[in-house]
Protein backbone atom coordinates (compact mmCIF):
# COMPACT_ATOMS: atom_id res chain seq x y z
CA UNK A 1 0.00 0.00 0.00
CA UNK A 2 1.65 3.23 -1.11
CA UNK A 3 1.35 6.55 0.70
CA UNK A 4 -1.34 7.88 -1.66
CA UNK A 5 -3.57 4.88 -0.89
CA UNK A 6 -2.91 5.27 2.85
CA UNK A 7 -3.94 8.94 2.64
CA UNK A 8 -7.12 8.11 0.69
CA UNK A 9 -8.03 5.33 3.13
CA UNK A 10 -7.62 7.58 6.17
CA UNK A 11 -9.61 10.36 4.50
CA UNK A 12 -12.49 8.02 3.60
CA UNK A 13 -12.47 6.46 7.09
CA UNK A 14 -12.56 9.80 8.89
CA UNK A 15 -15.22 11.13 6.54
CA UNK A 16 -17.42 8.04 6.99
CA UNK A 17 -17.10 8.22 10.79
CA UNK A 18 -18.21 11.85 10.93
CA UNK A 19 -14.97 13.75 11.41
CA UNK A 20 -14.99 17.46 10.47
CA UNK A 21 -12.09 18.33 8.18
CA UNK A 22 -10.35 21.56 9.08
CA UNK A 23 -7.60 21.36 6.47
CA UNK A 24 -6.61 18.76 3.92
CA UNK A 25 -4.29 18.47 0.95
CA UNK A 26 -2.59 15.64 -0.92
CA UNK A 27 -0.42 14.58 2.10
CA UNK A 28 -1.88 16.26 5.23
CA UNK A 29 -5.16 15.77 7.06
CA UNK A 30 -6.31 17.94 9.96
CA UNK A 31 -9.62 16.76 11.35
CA UNK A 32 -11.78 17.68 14.36
CA UNK A 33 -12.83 14.35 15.84
CA UNK A 34 -16.33 13.70 17.06
CA UNK A 35 -16.89 12.01 20.42
CA UNK A 36 -16.97 8.45 19.05
CA UNK A 37 -13.78 8.88 17.05
CA UNK A 38 -12.01 10.53 19.97
CA UNK A 39 -12.97 7.70 22.33
CA UNK A 40 -11.84 5.10 19.85
CA UNK A 41 -8.62 6.61 18.52
CA UNK A 42 -7.14 8.93 21.13
CA UNK A 43 -6.91 6.55 24.13
CA UNK A 44 -8.32 8.91 26.77
CA UNK A 45 -10.67 6.74 28.86
CA UNK A 46 -10.07 8.68 32.08
CA UNK A 47 -10.94 11.98 30.37
CA UNK A 48 -14.27 10.64 29.13
CA UNK A 49 -15.04 9.00 32.48
CA UNK A 50 -14.30 12.29 34.26
CA UNK A 51 -16.59 14.23 31.90
CA UNK A 52 -19.42 11.75 32.42
CA UNK A 53 -19.12 12.02 36.22
CA UNK A 54 -18.87 15.82 36.33
CA UNK A 55 -21.36 16.54 33.54
CA UNK A 56 -19.05 18.87 31.65
CA UNK A 57 -19.19 19.42 27.92
CA UNK A 58 -16.70 17.29 25.98
CA UNK A 59 -13.99 18.78 23.80
CA UNK A 60 -12.85 16.16 21.28
CA UNK A 61 -9.29 16.49 20.04
CA UNK A 62 -7.99 17.62 16.68
CA UNK A 63 -6.00 14.94 14.87
CA UNK A 64 -3.22 16.01 12.52
CA UNK A 65 -1.91 13.28 10.20
CA UNK A 66 0.54 13.32 7.32
CA UNK A 67 1.70 10.71 4.84
CA UNK A 68 4.79 12.75 3.91
CA UNK A 69 7.69 11.01 5.67
CA UNK A 70 9.96 14.06 5.20
CA UNK A 71 7.48 16.49 6.74
CA UNK A 72 8.58 18.74 9.59
CA UNK A 73 5.11 20.20 10.17
CA UNK A 74 4.57 18.50 13.53
CA UNK A 75 1.81 16.28 12.14
CA UNK A 76 1.82 12.59 13.09
CA UNK A 77 3.50 10.60 10.31
CA UNK A 78 1.41 7.69 9.11
CA UNK A 79 2.61 4.95 6.80
CA UNK A 80 1.67 1.37 6.11
CA UNK A 81 2.70 -0.49 9.26
CA UNK A 82 2.44 2.48 11.63
CA UNK A 83 0.56 1.96 14.91
CA UNK A 84 -1.98 4.71 14.10
CA UNK A 85 -2.90 3.08 10.78
CA UNK A 86 -3.30 -0.31 12.47
CA UNK A 87 -5.55 1.36 15.03
CA UNK A 88 -7.66 2.80 12.20
CA UNK A 89 -7.78 -0.64 10.52
CA UNK A 90 -9.01 -2.22 13.77
CA UNK A 91 -11.61 0.50 14.25
CA UNK A 92 -12.85 0.06 10.68
CA UNK A 93 -13.02 -3.69 11.25
CA UNK A 94 -15.20 -3.20 14.33
CA UNK A 95 -17.47 -0.70 12.63
CA UNK A 96 -17.64 -2.58 9.34
CA UNK A 97 -19.13 -5.88 10.43
CA UNK A 98 -21.42 -5.86 7.38
CA UNK A 99 -21.33 -4.53 3.87
CA UNK A 100 -23.76 -3.57 1.14
CA UNK A 101 -23.02 -4.70 -2.37
CA UNK A 102 -24.81 -3.36 -5.41
CA UNK A 103 -25.09 -4.82 -8.86
CA UNK A 104 -24.34 -2.47 -11.73
CA UNK A 105 -26.97 -2.90 -14.43
CA UNK A 106 -27.63 -1.37 -17.82
CA UNK A 107 -29.06 2.11 -17.38
CA UNK A 108 -31.41 1.87 -20.37
CA UNK A 109 -33.44 -1.13 -19.22
CA UNK A 110 -35.56 -1.66 -16.15
CA UNK A 111 -34.03 -4.80 -14.72
CA UNK A 112 -35.73 -6.04 -11.56
CA UNK A 113 -33.32 -6.61 -8.69
CA UNK A 114 -33.98 -9.33 -6.16
CA UNK A 115 -32.55 -9.24 -2.63
CA UNK A 116 -30.35 -12.17 -1.63
CA UNK A 117 -28.82 -13.02 1.71
CA UNK A 118 -25.35 -14.51 1.18
CA UNK A 119 -23.78 -16.52 3.96
CA UNK A 120 -20.23 -17.86 4.01
CA UNK A 121 -19.78 -20.67 6.54
CA UNK A 122 -16.83 -22.72 7.73
CA UNK A 123 -17.85 -26.25 8.73
CA UNK A 124 -15.27 -28.06 10.86
CA UNK A 125 -15.26 -31.84 11.03
CA UNK A 126 -13.32 -32.91 14.12
CA UNK A 127 -12.28 -36.43 14.99
CA UNK A 128 -8.76 -37.87 15.12
CA UNK A 129 -8.13 -35.53 12.16
CA UNK A 130 -9.65 -32.15 11.50
CA UNK A 131 -11.10 -31.03 8.19
CA UNK A 132 -12.55 -27.62 7.41
CA UNK A 133 -15.04 -27.08 4.64
CA UNK A 134 -15.86 -23.57 3.36
CA UNK A 135 -19.38 -23.24 1.94
CA UNK A 136 -21.49 -20.39 0.70
CA UNK A 137 -25.26 -20.42 0.87
CA UNK A 138 -27.77 -17.99 -0.54
CA UNK A 139 -31.38 -17.27 0.37
CA UNK A 140 -33.58 -15.29 -2.01
CA UNK A 141 -35.46 -13.00 0.38
CA UNK A 142 -38.68 -12.74 -1.63
CA UNK A 143 -39.35 -16.32 -2.70
CA UNK A 144 -37.29 -18.13 -0.05
CA UNK A 145 -35.29 -20.07 -2.64
CA UNK A 146 -32.01 -21.40 -1.24
CA UNK A 147 -28.86 -21.99 -3.24
CA UNK A 148 -25.84 -24.00 -2.15
CA UNK A 149 -22.61 -22.51 -3.52
CA UNK A 150 -24.10 -19.04 -4.07
CA UNK A 151 -20.93 -17.40 -5.38
CA UNK A 152 -20.31 -20.26 -7.82
CA UNK A 153 -23.88 -20.07 -9.13
CA UNK A 154 -23.86 -16.29 -9.41
CA UNK A 155 -21.03 -16.43 -11.94
CA UNK A 156 -22.99 -18.80 -14.16
CA UNK A 157 -26.42 -17.22 -14.01
CA UNK A 158 -28.06 -14.00 -12.98
CA UNK A 159 -29.67 -14.35 -9.58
Amino acid sequence: MDQHKVHNYMFRYLEACGGTFLQTDHTNIEVQLNRDLDEELMNRPFYWHYLEKTGRTPEPMIMRLTTDMNSTSGYERVHFGSPRLHQIFQSAGKKGAHTRLYEQTNQGTNTPLYPWLGLNVRISYTCHRRRDDLRSFGVQLISGETVDGLWIHSERKTL
